[in-house]
């Protein structure tokens, strides 16, 4: 869970302080994972205005996997940890060019 609280009025677009201002968080790293988003719903104009958080982290993880072990009846199976990732990932690519200047008289 995140050590900061996050604003509960930045959450709603409400909350009349600056992020400087406010004692509460308005960084998205503390916002909740957005549910529209999860299902697909929240994308595009409507995406870039929402203030909940659109990329799962490390702690999403554990949340559902928790989650699922509480569905399942108890058996006598091994539990497992599983591994949990984003389906997004981000590739730098560098480019580095070399431009050769000549003079040349005529």
């Amino acid at each position: 869970m995140p050590s900061i609280a996050m604003c509960p009025r930045f959450l709603f677009g409400s909350c009349p302080l600056s992020a400087m201002a406010c004692d509460f968080s308005h960084s998205k790293e503390h916002a909740p994972l957005c549910r529209m988003w999860q299902k697909g719903f929240c994308i595009g104009a409507t995406g870039n205005a929402c203030n909940m958080r659109h990329y799962y982290n490390d702690v999403d993880g554990d949340i559902m996997q928790a989650a699922r072990h509480s569905q399942r009846p108890d058996s006598n199976c091994t539990n497992q940890l599983e591994k949990y990732s984003s389906p997004y990932s981000v590739k730098v690519l560098k480019e580095v060019a070399k431009q050769r200047k000549e003079e040349v008289d005529l």
